[in-house]
């Protein structure tokens, strides 16, 4: 069984490499191999998932070899005010699904850890301000970006941004 969980110690300090539910610290991107598929990335915080972001991950593995990236704890609170879940069982989450190879949890800005891994593809709910960081990147390196379409339920858009006042306390 192979193992999936990657906190990322590129030129990046501070990152984590998660394979089903297996953690090696202070993982190099640069150790992750290129095999014969296309090399994909997929990111973003993950503190609340629901079926928008398995959607996602779904659609975007059938691209090629998925490498999910996946915010620290520290940027998660930074970024969204809130930490529901921690930044390991995130990674352990979405590292056991069946279609996800890699996951990276990541203390660095997004654009820095996709120059490091130069995914083939960038993958992106079509609802990202753009351009995303590592698009222009990814686009001048010859790779390609992707926008997943949102899921909807009841007429509105699936996102844990419509849970800015869930606490579990």
């Amino acid at each position: 069984m192979k193992s999936l969980f990657l906190l990322v110690d590129i030129m990046i300090p501070n990152v984590k490499m998660w394979e089903r539910g297996y953690c090696t610290p202070n993982y190099s991107v640069n150790k992750i191999p290129r095999g014969p598929r296309k090399r994909i990335f997929a990111n973003g915080c993950f503190d609340l998932f629901h079926e928008g972001h398995l959607n996602l991950l779904k659609q975007a593995s059938g691209f090629g070899d998925l490498i999910v990236g996946i915010d620290c704890d520290a940027r998660v609170k930074k970024l969204k005010g809130r930490l529901l879940f921690s930044e390991n069982f995130r990674a352990d989450l979405i590292s056991q699904l069946a279609f996800v190879d890699r996951v990276i949890v990541f203390d660095c800005e997004v654009e820095d850890l996709i120059q490091e891994l130069r995914p083939d593809i960038l993958v992106k709910g079509d609802d990202s301000v753009r351009p995303v960081p590592g698009q222009l990147f990814t686009l001048g390196a010859g790779g390609d970006v992707f926008f997943i379409p949102c899921q909807f339920r009841n007429g509105r858009k699936i996102s844990s941004s419509n849970f800015k006042n869930l606490t579990f306390d």
